[in-house]
């Protein structure tokens, strides 16, 4: 059999839920050849950018391409990031085996891909929803075989919003933007669940709430009027860079590792939790 090449991550500026062809007659050429010699084709390249486009623009560039932020890799020739739309991450390459493995079941009636057909497993879907579209997305969504490991991300994408929790019929499943699982035996449907940081509450809680300085260069120094237990420092993609247990009312962080940019910060006290935003900016 024939297989054609995948699709690559190139959007349309014009509207950026549409991938654009940048691969040029390869995937035509590869057809042209499976009718001349009458072999059975897999056309990937078609299944691929169909799928591709339900994942989203976010989720390919981050999840499936092997793109790199600056400082995801600090110690490695990749330091300052890499743009790479072609190469697939771990994640990626499971994507695009569950897409072949779907496009050969449709060739079923194929007497040479029909022998591979009893080896393959049934799948289940997990639909991460977002509560508020604007707060952010779930990356992660996919069919996933029975006992496969399963990891949804929610990412913050206004940072007027924080990740809260993720939720299972009404119940908390997690509060950590990552969670993983192993897939059970029917499909599934989680929300991750954000809240807007400036409600009337928050505003209430931050009049006993001092963070200073902001932004900051070496140390982020916090004052409470009760005694703070626990604080959790995210990323604005919601990944959790610091964690730390106190009882204090003035506690302070390191910050002198951390890249420049915006930061969110969930302290609890003995009275309430509250979150703020704050920004590192290093001086040079």
């Amino acid at each position: 059999m024939l297989c054609t090449p995948i699709s690559r991550n190139f959007w349309d500026p014009a509207d950026t839920t549409k991938i654009v062809d940048k691969i040029g007659d390869y995937p035509l050429s590869i057809k042209h050849v499976a009718s001349e010699e009458d072999v059975p084709l897999l056309d990937i390249e078609t299944a691929t950018k169909t799928h591709f486009e339900s994942l989203g623009k976010y989720t390919c560039t981050w999840d499936v391409f092997m793109n790199l932020k600056p400082g995801e890799y600090p110690y490695t020739e990749w330091a300052d990031g890499l743009v790479d739309n072609s190469h697939l991450k771990l994640w990626g390459a499971m994507e695009v085996c569950k897409v072949a493995v779907e496009v050969m079941r449709k060739h079923a009636d194929d007497k040479e891909i029909a022998i591979l057909i009893p080896a393959l497993q049934d799948a289940f879907l997990v639909n991460g929803k977002v509560n508020i579209p604007l707060a952010g997305v779930v990356t992660g969504n996919s069919s996933y075989a029975h006992g496969e490991p399963v990891s949804l991300r929610a990412v913050v994408k206004n940072p007027d919003y924080v990740f809260e929790n993720w939720t299972l019929d009404d119940e908390v499943v997690s509060t950590s933007a990552n969670y993983k699982f192993v897939m059970g035996d029917s499909d599934i449907s989680l929300s991750a669940n954000f809240r807007h940081i400036t409600s009337s509450i928050d505003k209430e809680k931050n009049k006993n709430f001092v963070l200073s300085p902001n932004p900051a260069n070496d140390f982020l120094h916090i004052r409470a009027q009760s005694n703070i237990l626990s604080c959790r420092l995210f990323d604005l993609a919601g990944k959790n860079i610091l964690s730390s247990t106190h009882n204090d009312q003035q506690i302070t962080l390191p910050v002198t590792e951390l890249l420049d940019g915006m930061y969110i910060i969930h302290i609890e006290t003995e009275k309430y939790i509250v979150s703020r935003k704050f920004i590192v900016k290093h001086e040079r």
